[in-house]
């Protein structure tokens, strides 16, 4: 596979998924899957002590103990419960075999020293096979029962959700319309709720807004644009992992954003490389947010005012140390014409030397000196600023 996609398997699939490990995620993971599946998780061992001591190693057991390793992987960033996924259908599979045998008794102990350790108790048990078997026709359906108590997960609004979670008293306990017995630890995705009539009006409101007009838009959740039959722009958690390990160059997006090539940005997580999220809030402006499905989607706009701050942005990066001096009229962004200077400066190396005095402020870098005066032009609503290199 790696050889026909030219590598591009082993970068995305492999590279791109090393991750820094994030403190607590793993341990909080793994006690949320025990939790959750420690019923099974105890017969599914027993079967493997069984298998070990008295039996041959059985390829369920060789996977159970291979996936549980890989879980490990679970506390890098970026990855979560699904990592379980793998080890909990080898526990299903091994419990389940160890059920079957204890409800049909077909246990087979040959002769080692531990059979012969044992062989009181074993020879007590021989002797009350039948009873010991009706036991188990119990037992075993009552752990089934307990973990199913364990794994519940109901929706609390809904057709026939909501009045059954009212007659019983199922009350949600996370930040949807759900109950999820797992409760929430860092990495865990809460999924199962019901969407209201908001969520789906809403979730299409976000889809006509990716659809309009010809330009494209970037959806950091690709449904959108594909439901709106518009070209889906990049993964964004891969372009964020690409780019932490230096293998992602993201002049190219940034130069599109910063041409404001896109009409509209559909923003939740903000999971792109940082300069990338940068350049977002730079060349556009936020225009709404919009709730969906307990999470709120910030539509970005173009912000007119950009194409004149980045004109003069340009002008300042190409000063050189021979002096000059540039000009430009912007309308001032969230934060403030001197809060933007600032940043934008800093970005290549300048730094202030005190407060800005009267609209005017210091910069200096490696000998060389800019004097910044910021002029408010109110009958413009507009802000001039000169750039001076001393």
């Amino acid at each position: 596979i790696d050889t026909m996609t030219g590598g591009q398997w082993w970068l995305n699939i492999i590279t791109a998924n090393v991750n820094p490990f994030v403190d607590g995620q793993f341990e909080g993971l793994f006690r949320q899957w025990f939790g959750l599946h420690g019923v099974l998780i105890v017969l599914a061992g027993l079967m493997v002590l069984y298998e070990l001591y008295f039996d041959r190693i059985s390829l369920y057991s060789i996977w159970f103990g291979a996936a549980t390793i890989n879980t490990l992987l679970a506390g890098k960033w970026g990855a979560g419960d699904s990592y379980f996924a793998t080890a909990i259908a080898a526990v299903a599979i091994l419990s389940g075999i160890f059920a079957a045998r204890m409800l049909r008794g077909t246990w087979r102990f040959p002769e080692n020293y531990l059979t012969r350790w044992l062989s009181p108790v074993g020879s007590w048990l021989t002797a009350r096979r039948v009873a010991v078997v009706a036991v188990a026709g119990i037992v075993v359906p009552a752990l089934y029962l307990l973990y199913a108590a364990a794994v519940f997960h109901w929706p609390t609004e809904g057709p026939v959700f909501r009045e059954v979670s009212r007659a019983l008293g199922i009350a949600p306990n996370t930040g949807f319309a759900l109950y999820d017995s797992a409760g929430w630890t860092p990495g865990y995705a809460v999924i199962g709720q019901i969407p209201t009539t908001e969520d789906i009006d809403n979730g299409w409101r976000l889809v006509d807004i990716v659809a309009e007009g010809e330009s494209p838009a970037i959806s950091e959740d690709a449904a959108f644009s594909i439901h709106a039959g518009k070209q889906v722009i990049a993964n964004p958690t891969q372009l964020r992992n690409l780019y932490n390990n230096g293998l992602y160059d993201p002049t190219e997006m940034i130069t599109m954003i910063e041409d404001q090539a896109f009409h509209a940005l559909v923003l939740r997580a903000l999971f792109y490389p940082d300069p990338v999220l940068y350049a977002m809030g730079q060349a556009y402006a936020e225009e709404e947010s919009i709730p969906m499905n307990g999470f709120y989607y910030h539509v970005f706009r173009p912000d007119p005012s950009w194409p004149a701050r980045r004109d003069l942005r340009d002008q300042i990066y190409a000063l050189d140390g021979d002096g000059g001096a540039v000009f430009g009229a912007i309308v001032p962004p969230v934060d403030g014409v001197e809060s933007w200077l600032w940043i934008t400066l800093g970005d290549v190396g300048w730094q202030q030397a005190g407060d800005w005095v009267d609209g005017v402020g210091i910069f200096t870098r490696e000998g060389a000196r800019l004097t910044v005066t910021v002029t408010p032009d109110p009958e413009a609503d507009s802000v001039r600023v000169r750039v001076e290199m001393d």
